[in-house]
């Protein structure tokens, strides 16, 4: 592509015209700009420094102005987008979705030694969703010096002394009154309290309420579902309308 039409292409008609000769004649490598056309384009092209004069203003402020003159507090386009963007995305919240909300929020739960004189259910703590992945590992070793008790995040290490006739409920006990432990789960005795047995088990079941802005509709074939006020993790303000 001859040096001409690259320069039309990729430069302003301005600095085009400024740069070729008037019959349009190829620029090359070999003849180059003369002093004065680089003159031209200098002027023009400037600076972001350069202050602005009217008809006569180099390309760069003119560019500057004009960026100017798009972010005013009139007008401001960026920050009008950013505003439409906020807009669209309440709407999405509100747009109706297929499903009955959940509008209780249930506890995690884990069942060591299920089934047995030992079994203790344990709760979270920690409400709905949060309290889900807690482990209870529970052993029984020699080297134990009661029943030690070690916590590392959501893990709960549970070591009991054999031979002395440790019992559920003392585990219970022991965890329920833990300074971290018992941040995490709560045990209650469901089985008839007898000696303790290894096991491990992980808290599941946690279910958080269907979060939803005022205004927020869901629909199933039966009802139609409104959150009448903000619906949270923990808060439902979810209410239904059966459908005729």
């Amino acid at each position: 592509m001859a040096d001409t039409q690259m320069l039309s292409k990729y430069l302003p008609k301005k600095l085009y015209n400024a740069a070729a000769d008037e019959d349009g004649t190829d620029l090359t490598a070999l003849s180059g700009l003369v002093d004065e056309r680089l003159d031209v384009l200098e002027d023009w092209v400037g600076d972001y420094a350069a202050p602005a004069k009217g008809s006569e203003s180099d390309i760069a402020t003119d560019l500057k102005k004009v960026y100017a003159d798009v972010e005013t507090d009139e007008t401001g386009l960026l920050a009008r987008a950013t505003a439409l963007e906020a807009d669209l995305k309440a709407l999405k919240a509100l747009a109706p979705t297929t499903g009955a909300p959940k509008t209780t929020q249930v506890s995690a739960t884990a069942i060591s030694s299920d089934g047995n004189n030992d079994e203790i259910t344990w709760t979270a703590v920690a409400n709905g969703e949060d309290g889900n992945g807690i482990t209870i590992d529970i052993t029984l070793s020699a080297e134990a010096t009661d029943i030690d008790i070690t916590v590392d995040g959501k893990a709960i290490a549970v070591d009991v002394k054999t031979g002395q006739g440790t019992t559920a409920t003392d585990v219970l006990t022991a965890v329920n009154a833990h300074e971290t432990a018992g941040l995490l789960v709560q045990g209650v005795l469901t089985g008839s309290g007898g000696a303790i047995t290894a096991d491990s088990v992980v808290t599941d079941g946690g279910v958080d309420i269907t979060a939803g802005l005022a205004g927020a509709i869901r629909y199933e074939a039966d009802k139609i579902w409104i959150s009448v006020g903000e619906s949270t993790a923990s808060v439902s303000n979810w209410k239904y309308a059966a459908l005729l």
